[in-house]
């Protein structure tokens, strides 16, 4: 179990992980736990996405019989577009393949508790398989577990349950395929 730390003031946080442009995290057997995106100023708003773990532009992840469970983004600004993927955050250009992975009790201050995708500017692709995406939290609560913006979708190679999510955000696949 990999957890942020028990700390859990207003004043504390720590995403579990952080994969910078041509980094690639590799993540088996294993529970993502406790990650709690910074809550900043607007000038800083896309630093506050991902609670449990940020995919910036060029950086790949992989995940296999892994949890994602008790992460959050917490900015409160309503003026920017802050606090999206209380569980996984993937930038534009971010990719990876997410498979036999729960994301489940997360929560986001803006959009998407589970599992948010980015407009893209270049794309990478963002597979899905055999996951469970249920039971997270969003503010905006319409699309409390997956959400895409710009297009962007998930391209699923079968298996996925999905809660709440737009219809066609996966591509290949049903919401609960």
């Amino acid at each position: 179990i990999l957890d942020a730390g028990p700390l859990r003031d207003t004043t504390y946080s720590d995403r579990v992980f952080d994969i910078n442009s041509g980094g690639i995290l590799t993540l088996n057997s294993l529970t993502v736990t406790g990650g709690r995106a910074p809550d900043l100023a607007p000038e800083f708003a896309s630093e506050t996405h991902g609670g449990a773990i940020f995919v910036r532009g060029g950086g790949t992840l992989y995940t296999d019989k892994v949890a994602i469970v008790g992460n959050e983004t917490t900015d409160n600004d309503t003026t920017a577009n802050a606090g999206n993927g209380g569980g996984i955050y993937f930038a534009s250009g971010a990719g990876g393949i997410v498979k036999s992975t729960v994301v489940t009790a997360n929560s986001s201050s803006n959009i998407a508790g589970g599992i948010y995708l980015e407009q893209p500017s270049t794309v990478a692709n963002v597979f899905l398989q055999s996951t469970i995406v249920l039971n997270n939290l969003d503010a905006q609560s319409s699309d409390n577990d997956v959400a895409a913006v710009g297009g962007r979708k998930f391209t699923s190679l079968g298996g996925n349950r999905f809660g709440n999510a737009t219809a066609g955000l996966v591509q290949n696949a049903r919401l609960d395929d």
